[in-house]
């Protein structure tokens, strides 16, 4: 009896063990794709800034033109 008991408790602890693998690499998985599209925000804003940075340029050309 105490054999069969042990045997359940070692097979619950293997299945909770098995489901909270697959949790960790479900949310490792997750977490690599929000990483890639941070990285891709990232890179559309570093894009925005260097256009914001040349048009702010060349409004002061235009205004420097026109006074």
């Amino acid at each position: 009896m105490k054999t069969s008991k042990a045997k359940q408790k070692s097979t619950l602890r293997q299945t909770r063990n098995t489901k909270m693998y697959g949790m960790q690499q479900k949310q490792e998985a997750e977490y690599t794709a929000i990483n890639s599209m941070l990285g891709q925000i990232n890179s559309c804003l570093d894009h925005l800034e260097e256009k914001n940075g040349h048009i702010h340029a060349r409004l002061r050309e235009l205004l420097e033109y026109n006074q």
